[in-house]
C-alpha cells in the first residue's frame, strides 16, 4: 500500500507542476482560444489519473489502483532524475 501512497503523491506533484504553467500561461497571455483544448486535455489527464487510482484504492482494487497511478508516476520520476541530471552538468 506504500507504493499506492507514493506514487499517488508523485502524481499529484505532477499535475500541480500541470496547473503552475497553466496559471503561468493564463498570466502572460499565452493560453488563448487556439490552444486552450490542448491545455484542457494537459489539465483533465493527471485529474483523471488520480481520481481513478483513489477510486479504485477505496473500492480495494489495490493492484489496479498502483498500475493506474503508476502509468503517469514511474515516467514523471524518470523525467525528474534526468532533470536533476541535466542540472549537475557543468555547460561551459
Amino acid at each position: 500500500m506504500i507504493f499506492f501512497w507514493i506514487f499517488w503523491c508523485i502524481d499529484a506533484i505532477i499535475a500541480l507542476t500541470v496547473l503552475y504553467f497553466f496559471g503561468e500561461g493564463l498570466a502572460d497571455h499565452t493560453i488563448s482560444a487556439s490552444n486552450i483544448g490542448s491545455w484542457l486535455l494537459l489539465l483533465l489527464i493527471p485529474a483523471i489519473i488520480l481520481g481513478i487510482g483513489y477510486v479504485l484504492k477505496s473500492n480495494n482494487e489495490l493492484m489496479w489502483a498502483k498500475v493506474i497511478v503508476s502509468l503517469m508516476a514511474i515516467p514523471g520520476l524518470l523525467f525528474g532524475v534526468f532533470a536533476l541530471y541535466l542540472g549537475n552538468q557543468n555547460w561551459q
